[in-house]
């Protein structure tokens, strides 16, 4: 199965996520209309897509060298911090994603 990310998250760590969990392409909802017809067509003929904000949003953090810390994170990790970000409680956490409150950080990988 192919999948393409249509998000409203125009930050390059989230594309760089999906990518890596086995997304074939990432479109943000900031694109035209015809950036989006592009990216299905491309990821429906096998290829990979990034719409060019993203790919420019990628493209300036190596130039510059800039080191995103939430790129040092397993998806676990980032997933935990997306709950948090969202206001949600580590008793919340813990409870949907089956974890003890008192796990170490290795447990959460």
């Amino acid at each position: 199965m192919r999948i393409l990310i249509f998000s409203m998250h125009t930050s390059a760590t989230f594309a760089r996520s999906a990518l890596r969990a086995g997304a074939a392409g990432y479109v943000t909802k900031t694109n035209e209309p015809a950036i989006l017809i592009e990216a299905v067509r491309a990821v429906h003929q096998g290829k990979t897509f990034v719409s060019p904000d993203i790919a420019q949003a990628v493209a300036r953090e190596n130039l510059t060298g800039e080191n995103d810390p939430m790129r040092l994170l397993t998806p676990r990790e980032f997933e935990i911090f997306r709950k948090l970000a969202a206001g949600a409680s580590v008793r919340d956490i813990a409870g949907v994603l089956n974890l003890s409150q008192k796990q170490s950080p290795t447990a959460l990988r």
